[in-house]
C-alpha cells in the first residue's frame, strides 16, 4: 500500500490523473479508462482473514472471485449476490467498485448490502479505515458503501470486509414456454408470493425459474409452478455474461424498472424484469455512464463526495463526466 501512497502523492504534486486497474474484466462494460497513468492494483491479492462462524470475510481488492469463493465452498459458504467472475478475471475491488450484482441480486440482496467494511487511500495519499466486520456499523457516514458502484472515482479501494452466506440446502432450476405479453406479468405475480426465488429471467419465449433454499420450500414451490427440469448451467453463464445475448459487442445492458414492457430490441430480461440486454446499442452513450442515469441531486451529491474524497481530481477522471446529467 506504500507504493500506491508514493504514486498518489506524486501525481498530485505533478497534476497528473491515475486511471485504477485490476485485470481490466470489466472494460468491455465500461469502456477503457482514460488518464495520465495506471494504479495497478493486481498485485494485492489474498485473504486478510476468514471467520466462518460470523459469517465474514476480509480480502485485498486484488484478490480473485475464483480464489475467494473456492475458499468460502470449502466452508458450505458464498457470496450471496453473485457478482460476474468474467471468465476468471473478476477482482474483489472491481466488484464493489462497479457494483454488479448476478441473477440472484432481487432476492438476496446487492453488492453494496454485502459490504461492512473498507480500508481505502484517498486522493491525498491517506490510508483510511471505515466500517469494520459486523452488520451494526452505525456510527458515523456509510462510507463502505459509498464506494461500491462508484467506479473508483472516490478512492483506492485495498481491503473489503464482506458478508457471506450459506449455500442453500436445495436448489431447482426449471423453465417453460411463455408468450412475450405474458412474461413481464407473470414474473411479477410470481415476486409477490413468498417463493424461494434466486433467480427469474426470461429470454426467446421460454421463462426461465431457479429456486434454492430449505428443500421442504423448494420442493413445495416447484410443485406450485411446474415447468420442466432446465440445466444449472445456464445460470452460471448468464451471471458471468457469457451468453450469446451479453456479447457487448452487440448488445447493452440497461437497468429499467421490472414492469416495463418488453421492447423488441430486448433479447433477455434478468432480475425478473429489471434488467434488459438488448441488441440495440443506444448512439453516443459513454460505457462509463450509471444506469439508471444519475439525476441532478444525485449528481450534486457525487461532486461532493468527489470534492471530499479527491479534491484534485486524481481518479478515474472520466466517471463524474460520463454521467453528469446533460
Amino acid at each position: 500500500m506504500q507504493a500506491w501512497i508514493d504514486q498518489i502523492n506524486e501525481a498530485r504534486a505533478a497534476g497528473r490523473t491515475l486511471a485504477i486497474q485490476g485485470h481490466g474484466s470489466k472494460v468491455r462494460a465500461f469502456g477503457e479508462l482514460s488518464a495520465d497513468g495506471v494504479l495497478d492494483t493486481t498485485g494485492f491479492s489474498g485473504i486478510v482473514s476468514y471467520q466462518p462462524e460470523e459469517l465474514v470475510v476480509t480480502v485485498r481488492s486484488g484478490t480473485s472471485l475464483n480464489e475467494l469463493e473456492q475458499a468460502l465452498k470449502e466452508n458450505g459458504q458464498q457470496l450471496a449476490f453473485e457478482p460476474p467472475r468474467l471468465e476468471g478475471r473478476g477482482t474483489v475491488g472491481g466488484t464493489v467498485a462497479s457494483g454488479l450484482s448476478g441473477p440472484a441480486r432481487p432476492w438476496c440482496g446487492a453488492t453494496r448490502d454485502a459490504v461492512l467494511g473498507v480500508r481505502l487511500i484517498n486522493g491525498l495519499g491517506e490510508l483510511l479505515t471505515f466500517g469494520g466486520q459486523v452488520m451494526k456499523n452505525v456510527a458515523g457516514y456509510d462510507v463502505s458503501r459509498l464506494q461500491a458502484g462508484a467506479l473508483g472515482a472516490f478512492a483506492v479501494l485495498c481491503e473489503v470486509s464482506l458478508r457471506v452466506m450459506p449455500i442453500p440446502k436445495a436448489q431447482v432450476c426449471a423453465s417453460r414456454a411463455v408468450a412475450e405479453e405474458e412474461a413481464i406479468s407473470t414474473m411479477r405475480g410470481w415476486c409477490r408470493q413468498p417463493l424461494p426465488l434466486t433467480g427469474l429471467c426470461y429470454s426467446e419465449g421460454v421463462l426461465r425459474w431457479r429456486l434454492a433454499g430449505h428443500a421442504d420450500a423448494v420442493a413445495d414451490a416447484q410443485r406450485k409452478l411446474g415447468g420442466e427440469a432446465d440445466d444449472a448451467g445456464f445460470w452460471e453463464a448468464l451471471r458471468d455474461w457469457s451468453l450469446p445475448q451479453q456479447n457487448f459487442e452487440q448488445a447493452a445492458r440497461r437497468v429499467c424498472p421490472p414492469g416495463d414492457p418488453i421492447e423488441t430490441t430486448d433479447k433477455l430480461i434478468d432480475w425478473a424484469g429489471g434488467i434488459r440486454w438488448t441488441d440495440q446499442a443506444v448512439a453516443g452513450a459513454h460505457r462509463l455512464a450509471t444506469t439508471p442515469a444519475l439525476g441532478r441531486a444525485e449528481y450534486a451529491l457525487a461532486v461532493r463526495l468527489k470534492q471530499a474524497f479527491d479534491p484534485s481530481g486524481i481518479f478515474n477522471p472520466e466517471v463524474l463526466r460520463a454521467n453528469e446529467p446533460s
